[in-house]
């Protein structure tokens, strides 16, 4: 299985483009923590213990660039930057997609990635109305992936993991 997410993951876009790529964080409910009982798991979406992954796919193509985690939950713009803000950058963890960007790549994104505006892209009333539906339905894109893969049985509802945690 690991080989193969290899091969479909490929971070590169085919174009070289300023706007390729969405990003969202999704949430996963897990068992809690036996080994590690802390509240850092608890996912205040889910109101319960949780794994946050944050997922980019591609505007033009039917693919997947990136996908980190698990995360312990936190706000989408920690899990984007690798790391809190008020640290310096250079304690932000280096595979972070905000330092896989190239040059002036951005992503579209939702409001919880507010405070990036030279790397993310956010809806704003100053936007004309198609480049504003536009980036509707690269967001909507986004969160119908992330509900297909809720919708999997095995990661619909709550997940096991290992014994050692």
């Amino acid at each position: 299985m690991a080989v193969i997410g290899r091969r479909k993951v490929v971070f590169e876009l085919k174009d070289d483009v300023e706007l390729g790529r969405t990003v969202d964080c999704s949430t996963f409910m897990i068992q809690e923590m036996r080994l590690d009982l802390s509240s850092k798991w608890f996912d205040y979406k889910t109101h319960s213990c949780g794994l946050k992954y944050e997922f980019s796919l591609t505007i033009c193509e039917a693919r997947i660039t990136s996908v980190r985690g698990p995360k312990v939950p936190s706000h989408d713009i920690t899990v984007f930057r690798g790391g809190k803000k008020d640290k310096i950058k250079t304690e932000w963890d280096r595979s972070a997609l905000y330092f896989q960007l190239k040059g002036k790549e951005k992503c579209v994104a939702d409001s919880g990635y507010e405070g990036e505006p030279d790397k993310i892209v956010m809806t704003k009333e100053e936007h004309a109305k198609d480049f504003k539906e536009f980036l509707a339905k690269c967001k909507n894109r986004q969160e119908t992936f992330h509900w297909r893969l809720k919708a999997f049985n095995i990661l619909g509802g709550r997940f096991r993991h290992g014994t050692s945690v």
